[in-house]
């Protein structure tokens, strides 16, 4: 007789099926098993690098990897002796500020006696100026010495030019006999390539304006950086005195021939690399007088600034380690978001 296997077939069946239901929660559990895990372990490793960044704040005192222990030593050496020297620093900059304004102001009377106001304007223009400059207030040294020089009746043209843009424009050319005017140039912004229009105020008088630009041209000698700029990119203007004075053709030669050797010393200082960019033209009188006081002050500032690149240098390698664990965490952030989702 044969057994019935039926019973049995169907028990198989619902094992089967009980199987088959209970699997997929074994593996959605272990899954999120193991994903509250990896949670809880990115959880450890952020906390572990938080606490790093925050430590890192100050770079002194950062625990950093052995390879930047000799740069972070750097840092704070240079760090505390920025500090200790920022006095003399100060003291070296304003002292250099100072004979800087001293001597380009003896420079710029001496070439003023050429360009004196009296020789160019009217006795009319020279009363109005006068009377306008002699109610400014001013606070920078340079320009206070030029108003004193145009109240004593020796001020040049550049020494008014301090002061064109404080007087009011319509009212004082009411009654001047040469008329101020704006002179607009254009001027390409390196950024942007924008155009910038830029404007500055002189006199209507081309003859008057040739005059004052050549002052200013030889004054810009002051600055090393200047001089080849100002005078050998401009060389006509070295003339242009000429045609300020047309009634007078010995003043004419004189100022020729003086202005000339000016240029042919100019470009030998420039051959001989004796005027060097961001220091005072030596080679002018007034400045070389001051060029020992000068050049101490500024080898300390030199000293102060070489400082202060280092430590910037070994500054930005401690950032980028920081910076690396900033990196390093938002990373680990993102992806416990990925798993909390």
């Amino acid at each position: 007789m044969k057994k019935n296997r039926l019973p049995n077939s169907l028990r198989i069946r619902r094992g089967y099926l009980g199987l088959c239901c209970i699997l997929p929660l074994l593996v959605t559990t272990c899954r999120e098993h193991e994903k509250r895990d990896q949670i809880a372990k990115l959880d450890n490793e952020i906390s572990s690098l938080d606490k790093k960044i925050d430590d890192a704040r100050d770079l002194r005192t950062a625990n950093v990897p052995s390879n930047l222990r000799a740069t972070q030593a750097r840092y704070a050496m240079a760090s505390d002796s920025l500090d200790k020297n920022l006095d003399t620093l100060e003291t070296c900059i304003m002292n250099n500020e100072m004979l800087f304004s001293i001597a380009f102001n003896n420079y710029a009377t001496r070439i003023g006696n050429d360009f004196k106001i009296s020789k160019f304007l009217s006795k009319n223009d020279i009363a109005v100026f006068k009377t306008q400059v002699a109610s400014l207030d001013t606070m920078e040294y340079i320009q206070e010495m030029a108003r004193q020089r145009i109240l004593k009746d020796n001020g040049s043209l550049n020494d008014l030019s301090y002061f064109f843009e404080m007087f009011d424009l319509d009212s004082v050319n009411q009654v001047l006999d040469n008329k101020l005017d704006w002179m607009f140039f254009d001027a390409e912004t390196p950024d942007t390539n924008d155009i910038d229009v830029t404007g500055i105020l002189t006199f209507e008088n081309p003859e008057l304006t040739n005059a004052l630009k050549t002052e200013q041209n030889i004054l810009n000698r002051a600055w090393g950086e200047n001089a080849l700029k100002s005078e050998l990119g401009e060389t006509d203007s070295l003339r242009m005195a000429e045609l300020s004075v047309p009634n007078d053709s010995v003043m004419c030669d004189q100022i020729n021939a003086k202005y000339d050797s000016v240029q042919r010393k100019t470009l030998d200082d420039f051959a001989n690399k004796n005027v060097t960019e961001n220091t005072p033209n030596f080679t002018i009188p007034e400045f070389d007088s001051i060029r020992t006081k000068y050049m101490k002050n500024d080898s300390l500032i030199r000293v102060y600034n070489k400082t202060f690149s280092d430590m910037m240098d070994a500054e930005d390698s401690l950032n980028q380690y920081r910076q690396k664990m900033i990196k390093t965490r938002d990373s680990l952030i993102e992806k416990r978001s990925e798993l909390q989702k």
